[in-house]
C-alpha cells in the first residue's frame, strides 16, 4: 500500500530530524537563566541536579519559555538576541504577551508557562 508506505517513511523522517531548543528558565529568587539545546528535558534535570556550574546554587530553576527550531545555528542565534533582550521591556514582552500559546513545541514557535501574578512582576 503506498500510502502506508509514505506514512512510514515521514515518520522516519521526522524521527531522525534534530530539533534544537532556546529556553527560559527561572530560579525560585526570580532570576532568569537563557540557554539552548538538543534535548530540553534532559537539560533541565541537569540544571536541577546540580550538573552545571552556573545554576549549582541556584537551584530549583522552572522552564518558563522555549522555541524549537530546526538547525543549531538558529537556536544558537536566538539564544544570543533573547540574552540581548534580558532585563529590558522587550524581554518581558517575549515573556509575557505569548500566553496563549500553551501547546507542544512545533519547529518555527514557542511555548511560555503562565506566570503567577507574582511572576508576571518583573
Amino acid at each position: 500500500n503506498p500510502h502506508l508506505r509514505l506514512r512510514k517513511i515521514k515518520k522516519m523522517a521526522e524521527a531522525n530530524k534534530e530539533n534544537y531548543y532556546v529556553y527560559v528558565l527561572k530560579d525560585a529568587k526570580g532570576h532568569y537563566y537563557i540557554g539552548s539545546t538538543k534535548n530540553i528535558e534532559r537539560r533541565l534535570n541537569e540544571h536541577n541536579s546540580g550538573k552545571t556550574k552556573s545554576l549549582k546554587y541556584r537551584r530549583p530553576v522552572k522552564l518558563i519559555y522555549y522555541e524549537l527550531f530546526d538547525t543549531y545555528a538558529e537556536a544558537y542565534k536566538r539564544e544570543f538576541i533573547i540574552k540581548s533582550y534580558k532585563g529590558s521591556n522587550a524581554f518581558k514582552k517575549l515573556l509575557y504577551t505569548k500566553m496563549e500559546v500553551e501547546r507542544p513545541a512545533v519547529a518555527g514557535r514557542s511555548w511560555v508557562q503562565s506566570p503567577s501574578q507574582a511572576e508576571r512582576k518583573i
